[in-house]
């Protein structure tokens, strides 16, 4: 996943790797594939797979204005030649523009274990697959218009997938909806909150939607406090995001919140790294350090 084998942002190895490298002189380059369209995707790898997405590939002629569409397509590469092994299409209901200035329905890094791949189109559909590309399940979901596909990353963990979305339709706590379908000009307090959700990897259930909220301009960091899996998270950032109060937020894999920081200003969103001890996150350009138990600001820079 994009957070690395752990989903903790870091990893360590052995082994000699290149800490430079140029596509345009072909220094450390082993092998270039050509795609025939973009994506913004991370790419996971897992032993001599590659897995990441792009959009739908549309004609050839298609006007810059018109680079817009709402499928993507998963692709399986040779890690080692970088031959194409083989491609699944992933649909969604929602269009946005290829490449766009705030993402596009490609945002997500595809999630595999070894045994399974994970693909999320933005646009409203997650799906499972084998590692030879053959569907296990798939499900579809609700994508905002407004502040939709930014910086959340899903999350792989206890045979769990978590992600950022609103409540369902159906859900007795979801926000009302008072925003126009599909206008994107519909101020974003009017669009119901965003929460991690889980899902049971190997069905796609439902299983619970941690309390507190976290915005899409948000990317949740998985750690370990006493053995125990948590999420670090955080709410706020540009154009008013509805989920409030702005701060950060320690939740237990499994739903259960921890503790939560309230900022005073509009853009405590940007969560950086925690770990058994001490949780870090940027508040209004400020680099703050909290007890990692209880939330607790322990130094702020500057």
């Amino acid at each position: 996943m994009a957070g690395g084998p752990q989903g903790t942002w870091t990893t360590t190895t052995d082994q000699a790797i290149p800490t430079q490298w140029s596509v345009s002189t072909g220094k450390n380059i082993r092998w270039k594939t050509e795609l025939p369209e973009g994506g913004q995707s991370g790419i996971a790898i897992w032993g001599d797979r590659l897995f990441l997405s792009i959009n739908k590939p549309l004609p050839l002629n298609t006007p810059l204005e018109k680079a817009e569409g709402s499928d993507i397509v998963g692709y399986c590469l040779d890690a080692n030649t970088g031959k194409l092994i083989w491609t699944v299409e992933i649909p969604s209901p929602k269009t946005m523009p290829y490449s766009g200035l705030f993402s596009d329905n490609t945002s997500a890094t595809p999630i595999t274990d070894g045994k399974r791949v994970w693909f999320i189109n933005q646009g409203g559909s997650m799906a499972c697959f084998t590692m030879e590309g053959k569907l296990v399940w798939t499900r579809p979901f609700e994508s905002r218009t407004r502040h939709n596909a930014k910086q959340c990353e899903p999350i792989l963990v206890d045979d769990q997938l978590l992600f950022v979305l609103m409540r369902d339709p159906n859900d007795p706590l979801r926000r009302e909806m008072k925003a126009k379908s599909g206008n994107r000009e519909s101020p974003a307090k009017d669009w119901p909150w965003t929460f991690i959700r889980s899902f049971d990897a190997n069905t796609g259930k439902p299983l619970w939607t941690e309390p507190t909220g976290t915005s899409v301009h948000n990317t949740p960091r998985l750690g370990y406090l006493d053995g125990e899996p948590y999420v670090f998270h955080g709410r706020g950032g540009g154009h008013v995001p509805p989920e409030m109060p702005y701060g950060f937020s320690m939740s237990k894999v499994g739903g259960e919140n921890l503790w939560n920081y309230e900022s005073k200003g509009t853009v405590t969103y940007t969560v950086a790294h925690f770990d058994s001890q001490h949780a870090y996150g940027f508040d209004r350009g400020s680099l703050m350090k909290f007890d990692a138990r209880n939330g607790t600001v322990v130094a702020k820079f500057p």
